[in-house]
């Protein structure tokens, strides 16, 4: 595996959001790009617990989440970690 593709930034989550990765809008699998240049799609985990969003904060946040790929299709692996 090469590449995996970022998701676009998601705006526009009210106040008081669940700190949940369904709740916030991430998707449950982003592109990912292999050696030979073909993509698929594979499961992500979001570590949302670890992100700095808090959902008792009334004015905007900017916050990034991690997220760590799962269920890697047999013979792909995940050599940038």
């Amino acid at each position: 595996m090469v590449d995996v593709t970022t998701p676009e930034a998601i705006t526009g989550v009210e106040n008081g959001t669940a700190k949940k990765a369904s709740a916030l809008g991430l998707p449950k699998e982003v592109e990912v790009t292999l050696d030979e240049g073909t993509t698929l799609w594979v499961s992500v985990k979001w570590d949302v617990a670890d992100s700095e969003y808090n959902p008792n904060r009334t004015r905007k946040q900017t916050f990034t989440v991690t997220g760590e790929l799962v269920k890697l299709p047999k013979g792909v692996s995940n050599s940038q970690n």
